[in-house]
């Protein structure tokens, strides 16, 4: 029994000893690891200046655009009655998009046509009244040949006193009259013929105006493309400020950039802008700045500058977004610290007290330092001591 409790008071004695020394051993390793993460804190918020490449880079918010596009419109007020394009067709320069309702249009343009074939009737046709003077003229123009054939024997017959002198003096009248019959006829001639061609003209211009008022009822292409965008249905009302579609270039695409206020005379043109898109989130494509728009855009409070692609995404299409980061400066194996290390501007904070520092290239992540510390200085960020 003795026994048995004394080898019972030794196991509960050697248990509480482990247990005594597990917990002192668990305080001494919980103290060591907490001077560790003490140590290690301050070591992370310590670093020296490195040498490196460093660009600085202008953000815009980017947006594919064709080349060249253009909003057909109507000419006249009306309402649609036949859309003879969809969304996605590419069209041809002349091409018609949709007709517009051309109330009372046709009527007069049918009555003009019929004025225009009575009118050309009359001055071509073959029963017209100028083939009847022309019968007549030419029937009198024998006449008076005969008149005059004859008004010439008499004289010769009078100066050789052998006619009668009323026979001389009737000859010379019936010639003096079909003379002026025919001069007559000569003058009703040219007036009809003047008359005939003046309907025959208006009456052509008039289909003419009426053809170019119809015309106005049909909207055509400008320019070969690609229709983008409809913005009308059939028998929907069309106004001449009204956009009826966006219709631009098939394969050439232009990179619209919104550049802050702040930022845009930092950009020239041929800069380098490097362009991620939403469609495409694993790839980066170069570009080169255009055309820079000399004003400021008064909603957005941005300016709109042009971008090429140096090498296209392999699809492109209408209204694609994305970023762009225009580059403005860059330079190699340059002196630069973390932009969170500046405590100010141009102020950094070491292990021997805040220095003034002179700054160049500076982006979201590091600042190019040029002057005032170098590599060997030792930086602390500035909320610490």
């Amino acid at each position: 029994m003795i026994a048995v409790c004394g080898a019972n008071e030794r196991i509960d004695l050697s248990v509480n000893t482990m247990k005594q020394w597990s917990m002192k051993t668990t305080g001494l390793l919980l103290l060591l690891v907490s001077l560790l993460s003490c140590q290690g804190s301050t070591s992370e918020n310590e670093i020296k200046p490195t040498f490196s490449n460093v660009q600085e880079s202008v953000y815009g918010s980017a947006t594919i655009r064709p080349s060249e596009s253009y909003f057909p419109q109507a000419n006249r007020a009306g309402v649609i009655k036949e859309i003879l394009v969809e969304q996605g067709d590419h069209v041809t320069e002349g091409q018609i998009l949709f007709r517009i309702a051309a109330t009372g249009v046709d009527t007069r343009l049918i009555d003009a046509q019929l004025n225009l074939s009575e009118a050309k009737d009359n001055f071509f046709g073959k029963d017209n009244a100028l083939n009847t003077l022309q019968l007549e003229l030419d029937t009198e123009f024998q006449q008076l040949k005969l008149d005059s054939i004859n008004l010439l024997r008499q004289e010769r017959l009078q100066a050789q006193n052998i006619g009668a002198q009323l026979d001389l003096d009737r000859a010379r009248l019936t010639f003096e009259s079909t003379k002026n019959r025919f001069r007559a006829l000569q003058q009703k001639y040219t007036q009809t013929y003047q008359r005939l061609e003046s309907a025959y003209r208006k009456a052509l211009n008039k289909v003419e105006n009426e053809r170019s008022i119809l015309q106005e009822y049909l909207v055509q292409a400008q320019m070969d493309g690609k229709i983008y965008e409809i913005f009308k249905d059939e028998g929907e009302v069309i106004h001449p400020q009204d956009k009826f579609a966006e219709i631009g270039s098939i394969d050439n695409y232009t990179l619209e950039l919104d550049i802050d206020e702040v930022d845009i005379t930092k950009i020239d043109l041929k800069d380098t802008a490097i362009i991620s898109l939403e469609a495409y989130p694993e790839e980066v494509f170069m570009s080169v700045i255009r055309r820079i728009h000399p004003k400021k855009d008064e909603r957005s409070q941005t300016f709109l500058v042009e971008a090429s692609f140096i090498e296209k995404p392999p699809r492109v299409y209408n209204g694609l977004s994305g970023e762009a980061n225009i580059i403005i400066a860059k330079r190699s194996n340059a002196l630069t610290i973390p932009t969170e290390y500046l405590s100010g501007p141009n102020m950094v904070r070491t292990i021997d007290g805040d220095k003034m520092v002179s700054t160049g290239i500076t982006n979201l992540n590091f600042v190019e330092i040029i002057s005032g510390i170098d590599s060997a200085t030792v930086l602390l960020k500035p909320d610490q001591e």
